[in-house]
Parts: structure tokens; C-alpha cells; sequence
């Protein structure tokens, strides 16, 4: 099964991964460790493991079915007191689609009884008919955890990976390797030879694509894709290696597959030098990434972007299943049929009033005949249309015929000359071709919901470019006309303007009821699919009633009139379908045609005087694109507005969805709440918050900001984990300054997204600065503990805070440009009306402006400044009063005596960063010198100052003077510096004390006397009895060490018999049932020590154990995710392992179990060797490799264990 089986890179210590081949869709087999409850940390971590695993299904949807399992440390079943962690794990189950069979008490508590389930199997919902019980294991003799264990049966097919879907996808045009001036020379050359009449040939557009296409050819032939499979992972010397071990694997076959004798350990050897060639070569390729995308950063950003993103996405190779409403596709070709029809219903408009629909056709005619009456060519010059060309966007899909943008914007003046003939001739006849209507539409999936339900896509278009460039033209004429009508609420597809100023125009509206004490509803409405079911007729006759006509009016219904599709996916076209309806996502005048569409109810709302007014200006329905938001504030307007949008939906024939359509409400809690709003005669949804506008708002705006950082947060956290695959991590990926690069442009805006619009205090901006700090940490692998200021510092960037003030700023400046605007005016209003303490958002924008000695409020509205200059100003004036503060910060801190604050005045990263390469070996020096600059390399001083025993701050190798760092770097003697680095400060790093060979010793005479009695107060400092005072009452032994409680020397050389002996007296004499008649005081004690000499004695008996014990109380344990082990070592491990993966029998087992307890034993007598001459340094890689040793010795146990 080991070809089945591949391990996936995501992940944490945390969380595994591995991928099942199986049918008719792998799985994706997640383990999961949860965080335990206890610490103050303890529910972040647990959200950060949830938003890890969110990523990680995100990122693998569309090709595994997720199955996760482990110990999740919440109890799913209990029905009350439900923690917070629990509905937090019950709202990503129910988002990720996931089930789980009840189970019983899964965790034994440590006074014996079985508590509660914490663990769970949980499988996605397309699985869950192919899961069978869950069930628990109660009898496992070799179980010594305090959980059950947990078997699930899933039904699934077996893949052969014989079938593989051959690849249809097209050959990328790399524009960029190309002789654009051969292009343009062998293009103006054909177009010379082969003379198109654009004027009277109606194939001319077509020979002019199949000219382009073939000249395309000349310069770039199509190259024939191979139909074997790709070999990602090959050199040379994998295939030398390959070569010589299926020789060697032939003549140990030819020789009848003997188990031992020369061509076994030939053919081993050839194996493992395969394999080996093979990792290094991942290795290889995995540092060359990173050191593209290092290198691309200081070079071309747009291939900087192009490599990160590739990274941080799996490889999605489409759906295995598609719904369409109640029918399931599964091949390819019958997805796409499905697509076809889904798409096709959608163009297809409902004939609901057929009196209605033929008065519409009858305005159409006679417009069309007013039009034409009035028609009067439009004529464009070659350099409008290179204008327009220019503005077309490259690296894009090709049309239907294969033609981009880079073909016509590198075509040279002949093609120019051509293109400019076609589209003046399509402008005289008042006719666009029927070439220039056939769109390519792709579906995208909308990142929520099902990927395998066809609802949950959007169709993007693309059409072809020759009628782009025409639509672009036509744009430029139809927008003025258009910006004069469009109503001053719809902040959506307007050039100039952000769409966080619908927000912004609502919150506004909140705030003011707020600060006035009246109540507001809020109405979020949902059309169903709104672009793709515009009536043509309706927006046509819209459309001259704006003012469009002749001409132009005829070009636009012509575009839309007879236009055809065809669905693209997974390298298939279907064939096309007609378009009856809607405005193609994709296309240049779809978004203006979308706004002139949804226009009158917009005006309707307005002129009837419903909704909410601050002051004498309108915010009754501030709007982006099809996003409604109605605002009023009393709830019979509300119903109203409701019903006025649903009167427009009827006429204009579009749907409004009751289900996802929602109201908000804020009101006093002396006025009645009970009223039920009606859409469509059903009852809408009041949730206490919703999304609008990528803002998750409540009707109190206190609430809204809360809620709406924790989300920020959440999907920062995610976009972080995404970007691992890239190499955002501290120690072992890209170089910091590239991760600070890769923060600040895709982590940074998605955790401050909407905070520039809900401006936040200090205590809710809180949360986001300790993530932000934390990020900053963990790029520069430093401790939790270094000082905040350092981070900022060393990275040059200034708070969250400081962020978020500089885009309020600029904001405000932007709307004080924006003459006529409805922002401009509730500035005004409300810079007149509002108080310091009102929650507007201009009165907080107008205290920002003077927190930084900005021109003020006021003086900005007279007199806006140029953005390019205002953006300088208000950049320097921010960072200097955050800098300074930072500065100030640094010099309170004496650990940062080192630290330079000179880069924060040049607004730069500290020098010790910006020196750093692209290597690995800069980075993983980078680490130690950051420690030393911020205070948290941990010295022989800082061990005596926070150590609670008393350690002595002399070096413990010179033994001069006290290792400070200015010992370690400037007084220690050449002779015995490079000694000082690696022998005295390496260990240092982890933070321990290693107190030489008597030091367990003297710990032991300390602890032993200097306890005291709890109840006489006396010293009990006996060494014959540890557990008992000479008054006769039980002592805690908690301060004691192992060897102390079981009366051993502090020796890693232990008699197990003694011990053995040992554990059973004290068993005997202090199990809690023995002494049922103490006090409770007493109970509890005997507990406590009957539970310690368990941990004592399992602790002491085996080797390894009692070695990790003994470091630990050195203060040098051994970290989970230790890498100082020798690289060759851990080869040498995982061949071994890998020797017992392929062992098929006993016998073939018994010389790896033979070598691997003579190596056991050898290391374990290195240990204690190292242990006596107090060589810390030599134990803890000697018990680095116990580790190994043991796990391959247990893991041997357990395969005898299971018979073969």
C-alpha cells in the first residue's frame, strides 16, 4: 500500500497530514492534537490549530475528501455548559461539512473514572453514507494512554493508478521569450502579402485572427506534450541509481531472492543510495524555490507574486462531481454537460407576464427606429484605439479564436491599421459580427459552500478581443453620460471610489442613531444570481431613457443581441448555448450597463422619503454593484423599502432570496421589538450580525468592531498558514526581510481590512497587535518574551494603530476631493454638528488629524491636498510620532542596551536584517544575532538572575569573570573564543542550567533541608523517612526530585531491581486506600504521592526516560522539534526505518532488530558516561539518538506484536 499512501507537507507539530489514493476521490487523512485547556493561552492556541485546519481542507477541497481524527480536547457531547471551544469546534464542523457518529467516554481522568469524549473520527458529509459505527477499543493490553482509542470502517475503492485523465489544456504563450520585433516583422509582412478588404469582405475579421494565429505559430510551433508522465523529481544521479539497483534487484532474483548473502546487501545498498539520491534532490529543488522567490523579490515583483502564489496553492486538478439541482455528473464530459446546462438555464429568462414582456418589445422597436433615424457613425483614430488596446490586461486567457492582448498590443502599426478599419466599419454599419458575441465562460468558485455544487460558481467571461477594444471605446462615451444619472448611494464599479464607502455611508447611519438614542433597522438584501439574469429589453429602454442613443445605443443592443457561449473546463469546450439574458461577468460595459440597470429603485427609494436621514442628506440605501443595504429607523419604513425592492425585482424579473436576505436591528429596550419583516410573503431572518460588504455588521457598532477583528484575525491566521508552503516561517525558509515583504503584502491588509472604516479604539485594537507582534516574532525566530519595541525596531514598521491612522487620513483627504459627493457632505454636517465623544466617523478622523499636527479637519474640506503629496506628509508625520515613542520605549529597557534605534529615523529595517543574504547559512546565524541585539540570549547572568536557586553568573569556562554580553563578545581571550561559542553558549540557547556532576546532588541536600511540617511548622529534614514529619503527618513531596522520592543516587546507572523493590514498598505503605480515615488534608496528600511515585518509578526504569529527566532537571531538555542531529544520522534513521517498511517476514526482520540493540546498548552506556564527567553537551546528543534507537526498537516490538 506504500504507493497509495503520500505524506502532505502541511501541517504543525500539531497537526499531520497524509494523502489515501483512493476512489473515486482521495482522502485526506488529518491527525489532530488540540491544545488543553489551562493556560491563559490555551483557547488562542485552540483557534489557531481550528484556522490551521480550515486551511488546510480550504486549500485541498476540490481535490480530497477530508477525514480528520485525534484528540480534539472539547466534548461535542454534552448538550449544556458548552464551553466556548466547543462551539467554536461545532461552528467549523457545521462549515466544513463534517459528521462524526456518537462515541462513548473516550478519556479516563487521572482519579480512574471515565469522564468525558474528547476524540473523535469525523468524516465529510460524502462520505458519511460509507462509514460504519464508530466504535471504542477497550481492550488493548498495550495501551498506557489515558484515552480509548477509536476504529472507523470507511468503504472505499483501492486506486490501481493505472487510469490517468489525459491533459487538454493549451500551450501558455511565454510573451516574454519572445522576438516581439520577428513577431511584428513576420505579422506586418503577411498582412502586406494576404491584403484584407476590411471594408466589404464580412470574413475580414476572421482572416485577420487566422493571419495572427499563424504567424504566432511560425515564431512559437506548438511543441507536442509528451504522454508519459512528468518526472518532477530526477537527475542523473537518480537514474544512475535507478540503473544500478534494478541490477542489483535482477540478481538477487536470478539467485531465487535469498534473505542474506552478497546480492541482499547489494541490492540494499543500491536502495538506499537511490532513495538518498532522491531526497536530495527534493531538498535541492525545494532551497532553489526559495531562492527564486528570494531573488525575484529584489528584481521583478510581478514574478515575486506569480512564485509565492504558486506556492501557497495546492495543485487542484477539478471536481469529480458536480450537482445540478437534483442530477449528479461525474466524467469529465458529463461535468461539462452539466456545466452547459447550468449555465444555459441561467441565460434562458422565465416567461412569467407575457403582456408585459411584448409591451417591452414594443419599445425596443420603436426605439431601434428612433435610433437609427438619428444615427450618426461614430469614426475613431488609430490612436484612440491604440489607447484602448493598451488598456487591455495581458498575462490573460486567450478568446475563443486564441487571441490575447499581447497578440494585437505587439501587432506593430499594420495590425493597428487593420483593427482600427474593422472597428470603424462596425461603427458605420451599426452592426457588431456574430464572431465577435461567442464568449469562452469559465466557472469559479466562490470560496463557499460545496465545490461540487453548481450554485456555488460564478461564470467569468471571456470574450474576444477585437470586440473588447470596441467595448472599451464605447465605454469612454457612455461614462459620462452615465455618471451624471447614477445615484450618489451606489459607491460600487465607480472609478475613484472604494466600496468601503457603502460602509462607511451605514455605519455612519448607525452611529448617528446611536448618538441620537433611536432605534435602526438594517435590511441586507441578496439578489439570486444578478448579473446573469438582466433583462435586455429592460436595460435597453433604460438605457435610452439615460440619455444613450443613434449610434451608440445600436452598437450596445447589438453586442448583446444573438450573443452565444460556450462553457471552458478542465481543457473541454462545450458546444455554445444563446444568451437571452444578463450582463457577462467579464466583460468591459458590464459593470456600467449593471449600474444604469439597478439605478431607478435606487432613485425610487429616495424620492419616496423612506429611510434614514442624517441631518438633511439621504442614507436610506447606500449600495455597492448588487449589494443592497436599507437603513431606517423605524421598521413600518423599513417594510416599505422592503416592499418597494421587491415590487422592482417583480417588474425587472429578478429574485430576491428570503433566505439569505437579512435585518439587523438596534433598539432601545424600552420600545417593542416584536415585528416580523416579509419579503416575497416570507419571513426574513434577524440574526444578531451579518456580512456586508466583506464587514461583519451588528446594529451596535461596538459589537460591530469585535466581531469583526476576530474575523480578521481568524483569516489572517489562515492566509499565514497558506503562505508557509512559500516559505513564511522563521528558521528553516526565506530570509526575514523577504517574510516581512510577504507579510505586509498579503497578511497585513487582510487583518486590517474594514478597520480603516470601523476606526477602533485602543482596547479593541488590542487583539491585533499581540498577533501582529507575534508574527513579527516568529519571522525572526524570537522567543515570546523579547521585548515589543525591539520587534518594531528591528523591522522598521510601526503599530497597528499607527497603520490604521494613516488610512483614515488618507481617507478623509480623498473625500474631501470628491465634490458632490454624499461623503463630502456628511463630513461637513457632521464636523458642524458632532461632538468629540460621538461616535462618527469624521469627528474620530477630525481627532486623528490633530493627534499628528496635521492641517486640520476644517482647513482639509477648503483646501484638499494632492494625494501623492498628501500621502508623503502624512507617512512622515505618523511614523515620526510612533517612532519617537518607540524610541523612548527602547531606552527604558536595559536588556536593549545594544539595540541602535538609527534605522527608525531613516524609516528603514535594522541594519542587522538588511545585511542578511539569501543563504541558508546567513539565516541560521540571523537568529543568534538577534538574541544577542534584543536581550533574550540566555547568559550565565541571566540564568543567576531569574534562576531561583542560586547559580553562579561566572563563566563556566574561563571562569574570569560574570558572562555578560560584553564578556561573550568582547572579553573572553582569542585562545578560548571559539571554545566560549560552541562548548558554553550553544546549550545556552535553550534557556537551561547544567550544574556539572554533583549539581543533582546539592539541588537534593538543599531541597531535603529546607522543608517544613504544614501542620507543626517544624523542619523535616529526615533522610530515612521523606514522607513524613516526626509528628506523624503525611508531607507534600512535590519539590522533590524522582531520585529523591525513590532514595536513589543522582545517577543515570540505576538497579531496576532496587527500584522495582522500592516502588512496591511505597505503594504499599501510601496508597490513598490505606489511609481512608485521615483527614481530608491528608486524603488529598497520600493521593498526590501516590500519583508521584508512579510518575517517579515509570520515569526511572527505562533508559531513555530517565536520561530525558535527568536533562530536564538541568535545565537542558530536549525541545519536541529538535535539529541539532547530525543530517547523515538521520538518514541512516530513515533507511533503517525504511528497511523494516519493506520487511516481509520474521527472518528478514531479525538482522535489523540484532544491529539496532547493539547500538542501543552502546549509546545507552555513551550516556551514562557522558552523564558521570558531566559532559551536558555530549549527553544531550547522545539521548538525541536514544530517541531513535528506542523508537526503532519499540516499533520492531509492535510489528512481532501483530504477527505479520
Amino acid at each position: 500500500m506504500d504507493h497509495l499512501v503520500e505524506q502532505i507537507e502541511d501541517g504543525s507539530e500539531r497537526i499531520i497530514c497524509i494523502k489515501l489514493k483512493v476512489k473515486p476521490k482521495p482522502i485526506l487523512l488529518i491527525c489532530a492534537y488540540m491544545p488543553c485547556n489551562g493556560s491563559k493561552q490555551a483557547n488562542t492556541h485552540f483557534k489557531e490549530c481550528l484556522d490551521q485546519l480550515h486551511e488546510i481542507i480550504t486549500k485541498y477541497s476540490d481535490t480530497c475528501t477530508p477525514v480528520l481524527c485525534g484528540d480534539w480536547n472539547c466534548d461535542l457531547m454534552k448538550s449544556s455548559k458548552k464551553l466556548a471551544r466547543s462551539i467554536w469546534m461545532e461552528e467549523f464542523i457545521n462549515s466544513k461539512k463534517l459528521a462524526f457518529k456518537p462515541t462513548p467516554l473516550t478519556f479516563i481522568h487521572p482519579n480512574g473514572n471515565e469522564s468525558s469524549t474528547i476524540d473523535y473520527i469525523f468524516v465529510h458529509s460524502n462520505l458519511a453514507d460509507k462509514v460504519n459505527n464508530t466504535i471504542r477499543l477497550d481492550m488493548l493490553p498495550n495501551n498506557t494512554s489515558d484515552h480509548y482509542p477509536l476504529l472507523t470502517e470507511i468503504e472505499i475503492e483501492m486506486d490501481s493508478g493505472k487510469e490517468k485523465d489525459k491533459n487538454f489544456t493549451s500551450n501558455k504563450i511565454k510573451w516574454d521569450k519572445i522576438d516581439l520585433l520577428q513577431y511584428q516583422e513576420c505579422l506586418t509582412k503577411s498582412l502586406q502579402e494576404n491584403i484584407i478588404d476590411f471594408e466589404n469582405d464580412p470574413t475580414a475579421i476572421t482572416k485577420l485572427m487566422d493571419t495572427i494565429i499563424a504567424t504566432q505559430e511560425s515564431i512559437v510551433p506548438t511543441s507536442k506534450k509528451s504522454s508519459q508522465r512528468s518526472k518532477h523529481i530526477w537527475n542523473d544521479e537518480i537514474e544512475n541509481s535507478l540503473k544500478t539497483n534494478k541490477k542489483a534487484l535482477y540478481e538477487w532474483k536470478m539467485e531465487g531472492k535469498p534473505q542474506i548473502g552478497e546480492t541482499m546487501q547489494v541490492r540494499k545498498r543500491t536502495k538506499k543510495q537511490l532513495r538518498k539520491a532522491r531526497r536530495q534532490e527534493i531538498a535541492r529543488q525545494r532551497d532553489e524555490s526559495l531562492q527564486t522567490i528570494m531573488n525575484a523579490k529584489q528584481r521583478d515583483s510581478k514574478i515575486f507574486h506569480k512564485l509565492v502564489n504558486a506556492q501557497r496553492k495546492s495543485k487542484r486538478n477539478g471536481i469529480s462531481d458536480l450537482c445540478v439541482e437534483d442530477k449528479t455528473y461525474s466524467t469529465r464530459e458529463e461535468i461539462l454537460q452539466g456545466w452547459n446546462e447550468h449555465f444555459s438555464k441561467l441565460a434562458t429568462p422565465e416567461t412569467t407576464d407575457l403582456k408585459s414582456d411584448t409591451n417591452k418589445k414594443f419599445d425596443i422597436d420603436i426605439i431601434e427606429e428612433i435610433c437609427k433615424e438619428n444615427a450618426e457613425p461614430l469614426v475613431f483614430t488609430s490612436e484612440e484605439v491604440d489607447k484602448a488596446i493598451n488598456q487591455l490586461n495581458t498575462n490573460k486567457a486567450p478568446d475563443i479564436y486564441g487571441i490575447t492582448a499581447e497578440h494585437i498590443r505587439y501587432g506593430g502599426d499594420a495590425l493597428l491599421q487593420g483593427v482600427t478599419a474593422i472597428i470603424n466599419n462596425i461603427c458605420k454599419e451599426a452592426s457588431v459580427p456574430d464572431c465577435l458575441k461567442h464568449g469562452i465562460l469559465t466557472p469559479i468558485f466562490k470560496n463557499k459552500g460545496l465545490s461540487t455544487d453548481a450554485k456555488n460558481y460564478r461564470g467569468i467571461t471571456v470574450l474576444p478581443i477585437i470586440g473588447k477594444i470596441l467595448e472599451i471605446l464605447l465605454r469612454q462615451l457612455i461614462r459620462d453620460i452615465i455618471d451624471i444619472l447614477q445615484n450618489r448611494l451606489q459607491r460600487g464599479f465607480t472609478p475613484g471610489v472604494s466600496p468601503l464607502y457603502s460602509a462607511l455611508i451605514l455605519l455612519e447611519s448607525i452611529a448617528e442613531s446611536m448618538d441620537q438614542k433611536l432605534p435602526i433597522f438594517v435590511a441586507l438584501l441578496d439578489a439570486k444570481a444578478a448579473f446573469d439574469v438582466v433583462n435586455h429589453d429592460s436595460l435597453h429602454r433604460k438605457l435610452f431613457l439615460s440619455g444613450v442613443g443613434g449610434t451608440l445605443w445600436l452598437l450596445i443592443r447589438q453586442l448583446s443581441t444573438y450573443a452565444i457561449t460556450s462553457i471552458k473546463w478542465n481543457g473541454l469546450i462545450s458546444n455554445p448555448f444563446p444568451v437571452h439574458q444578463g450582463v457577462r461577468q467579464g466583460g468591459i460595459l458590464s459593470t456600467e450597463l449593471y449600474k444604469v440597470y439597478i439605478n431607478d429603485i435606487l432613485d425610487q427609494l429616495e424620492n419616496s422619503g423612506l429611510g434614514s436621514y442624517i441631518g438633511n442628506i439621504y442614507c436610506g440605501s447606500p449600495t455597492c454593484a448588487d449589494d443592497v443595504a436599507l437603513v431606517a429607523n423605524s421598521p413600518s419604513d423599513l417594510q416599505s423599502m422592503i416592499s418597494t425592492v421587491e415590487n422592482y425585482s417583480i417588474q425587472e424579473k429578478y429574485k430576491l432570496q428570503p433566505t439569505k436576505s437579512l435585518v439587523l436591528k438596534n433598539v432601545p429596550s424600552t420600545r417593542n421589538t416584536d415585528f416580523e419583516f416579509e419579503i416575497n410573503n416570507t419571513a426574513m431572518l434577524q440574526p444578531s450580525s451579518a456580512l456586508h460588504i466583506g464587514i461583519k455588521h451588528s446594529s451596535d457598532l461596538k459589537k460591530t468592531i469585535n466581531i469583526h477583528i476576530e474575523g480578521n484575525i481568524s483569516k489572517a491566521r489562515r492566509t499565514m498558514y497558506s503562505l508557509m508552503g512559500a516559505g513564511l516561517h522563521g528558521k528553516n525558509g526565506l530570509n526575514p526581510i523577504t517574510c516581512l515583504h510577504i507579510f505586509q503584502i498579503y497578511i497585513l491588509p487582510v487583518l486590517i481590512y474594514g478597520l480603516d472604516i470601523l476606526l477602533p479604539d485602543k482596547k479593541h485594537i488590542e487583539p491585533l497587535e499581540v498577533f501582529y507582534r507575534k508574527a513579527m516574532k516568529q519571522i525572526l525566530s524570537l522567543p515570546n518574551n523579547t521585548a515589543d519595541a525591539a520587534v518594531y525596531t528591528m523591522t522598521g514598521v510601526i503599530p497597528i494603530q499607527g497603520t490604521i491612522h494613516k488610512a483614515v487620513i488618507n481617507i478623509y483627504n480623498k473625500i474631501c476631493g470628491m465634490e458632490s459627493s454624499i461623503e463630502k457632505e456628511l463630513a461637513e454636517r457632521q464636523l458642524l454638528m458632532s461632538g468629540f465623544n460621538s461616535q462618527s466617523w469624521f469627528s474620530k478622523a477630525r481627532c486623528i488629524l490633530a493627534q499628528y499636527n496635521l492641517p486640520s479637519a476644517h482647513d482639509l474640506m477648503l483646501n484638499p491636498i494632492n494625494a501623492n503629496r498628501w500621502k508623503t506628509q502624512v507617512k512622515k508625520a505618523v511614523d515620526s510620532v510612533w517612532h519617537d515613542q518607540l524610541r523612548t520605549k527602547v531606552s527604558l529597557y536595559s536588556s536593549l542596551n545594544y539595540l541602535s534605534t538609527n534605522n527608525i529615523l531613516w524609516r528603514n529595517t535594522h541594519p542587522c536584517l538588511a545585511s542578511v543574504g539569501t543563504s541558508s547559512q546567513d539565516i541560521s546565524r540571523l537568529q543568534t544575532k538577534l538574541k544577542l541585539l534584543t536581550g533574550t540570549y540566555y547568559l550565565q547572568s541571566n540564568k543567576a538572575s531569574f534562576n531561583q536557586n542560586s547559580v553562579d553568573p561566572t563563566c563556566l569556562l574561563c571562569k574570569e569573570s560574570a558572562e555578560t554580553v560584553d564578556h561573550f563578545l568582547l572579553e573572553s581571550n582569542q585562545r578560548t573564543r571559539q571554545y566560549h561559542s560552541f562548548n558554553c553558549h550553544t546549550p545556552s540557547l535553550h534557556q537551561g542550567t547544567f550544574y556539572g556532576k554533583t549539581s543533582l546532588r546539592n539541588r537534593r541536600n538543599y531541597s531535603l533541608q529546607h522543608r517544613e511540617c504544614w501542620r507543626c511548622g517544624k523542619p523535616t529534614n529526615t533522610k530515612e523517612d521523606i514522607f513524613f514529619c516526626k509528628c506523624g503527618v503525611v508531607q507534600s513531596v512535590n519539590s522533590l526530585s524522582y531520585f529523591e522520592i525513590m532514595s536513589l543516587d543522582d545517577s543515570f546507572d540505576v538497579d531496576t531491581a532496587v527500584l522495582s523493590q522500592k516502588y512496591k514498598e511505597l505503594q504499599k505503605l501510601l496508597h490513598p486506600d490505606k489511609h481512608t480515615l485521615k483527614s481530608e488534608e491528608e486524603k488529598i496528600l497520600f493521593e498526590e504521592q501516590s500519583s508521584l511515585v508512579n510518575k517517579a518509578y515509570s520515569t526511572l526504569v527505562k533508559p531513555l526516560n530517565r536520561a530525558l529527566y535527568m536533562l530536564e532537571q538541568a535545565g537542558h531538555p530536549i525541545e519536541e522539534q529538535n535539529s541539532d542531529v547530525d543530517q547523515e544520522f538521520l538518514m541512516e534513521i530513515m533507511e533503517i526505518n525504511e528497511d523494516i517498511a519493506d520487511a516481509d517476514s520474521p527472518e528478514s526482520l531479525k538482522p535489523i532488530e540484532i544491529i539496532n540493540k547493539k547500538r542501543l546498548d552502546d549509546n545507552i552506556s555513551q550516556v551514562s558516561k557522558a552523564f558521570q564527567e558531566g559532559d551536558i553537551t555530549a549527553a544531550k546528543q547522545l539521548v538525541i539518538k536514544l530517541k531513535y534507537f528506542t523508537n526503532i526498537d519499540d516499533k520492531i516490538k509492535d510489528i512481532y506484536r501483530g504477527q505479520f
